[in-house]
């Protein structure tokens, strides 16, 4: 019941506003009073060309710290854990180095490997087949690793990958901001009925256009910067998680060399011979108890 009454009552008002020119020329002389000492002083601001220079060089300099932030606190650490794991895995000795058989030297690949979040999920699958198998597994790692770093990867947009979209829609909002500033001025000198201060008002409106531009320019500049950086620190990474998947399959590529080469399995042509060999062993032993007086039993030839 409150909120029909609620909800009649905000009808009602709105409808005496919209039938009311009293109302309307109070709430907007009221609005007025209230905006005017807040927004007279930031236009004028805005419409002042130091404010553009300030503008420009706080959003360069922003884009130039993001970057520095980045590489310092995100790139470079993932980069030096990359490579220590990698000095890691070089570092480990073979099976015939330490004298433990393959499986002691899978483990403490395992035990490099596992704890890394990018190689954890493929390194189980990979070392559950090995177990599965007993033996170390034929196909290479690589594969499994590079679809796990793939899928981390595009997981890992974050806010680097969408801070070129936001500096280049904040650089076109100020930049239009201060075009609608620019407009409002050049209204006003047309609005006086003097020719020469029109065109003052024109020329003002020409000048500062071009200035309002330079946000832009600025901000798509920060925006081309982050996606650089951004591009070029992903490159190092991957780059960087590669090689120590190579390092990985070269490791486990010397644990196949000294593991013992699987038993051959039997080709098409030895199961026909052997299944010759039994039919003709039974076709023998149910020719001689046919023949053999009950109760007699002579020694069978081996077959």
């Amino acid at each position: 019941m409150f909120y029909l009454v609620a909800a009649a009552f905000i009808v009602l008002l709105a409808w005496r506003l919209a039938v009311a020119p009293e109302w309307q020329d109070a709430i907007g002389g009221s609005m007025a009073g209230v905006a005017k000492p807040l927004l007279v002083p930031l236009v004028d601001l805005i419409n002042k060309p130091s404010f553009v220079y300030v503008v420009s060089i706080f959003i360069l300099l922003s884009a130039v710290g993001v970057c520095i932030y980045y590489w310092l606190r995100v790139a470079r650490p993932e980069l030096r854990r990359l490579r220590r794991l990698e000095g890691a895995i070089r570092s480990l000795a073979g099976p015939r180095q330490r004298g433990h058989d393959g499986a002691d030297a899978l483990a403490e690949l395992g035990r490099v490997l596992g704890p890394a979040a990018v190689f954890g999920p493929s390194w189980a699958a990979y070392h559950g087949e090995a177990r599965r198998t007993g033996r170390v597994p034929a196909a290479p790692y690589a594969p499994l690793a590079l679809h796990d770093l793939g899928a981390i990867e595009g997981t890992r947009g974050g806010l680097m990958q969408a801070l070129p979209g936001y500096y280049t829609s904040a650089g076109l909002v100020l930049t239009f901001v201060g075009l609608v500033v620019a407009l409002y001025f050049a209204g006003k000198g047309f609005q006086s009925g003097d020719v020469g201060e029109a065109r003052e008002a024109i020329l003002r409106l020409l000048n500062a256009s071009s200035f309002k531009f330079l946000i832009s320019v600025a901000a798509l500049s920060s925006a081309l910067l982050i996606s650089l950086v951004a591009n070029l620190s992903h490159s190092a990474v991957r780059r960087a998680a590669r090689r120590t998947i190579e390092a990985a399959d070269q490791h486990l590529d010397a644990l196949r060399a000294t593991q013992a080469p699987p038993a051959a399995e039997p080709t098409l042509t030895d199961v026909v011979e052997r299944l010759d060999r039994l039919i003709a062993g039974i076709q023998t032993l149910a020719d001689r108890l046919a023949i053999e007086p009950p109760g007699v039993r002579q020694p069978l030839d081996a077959t």
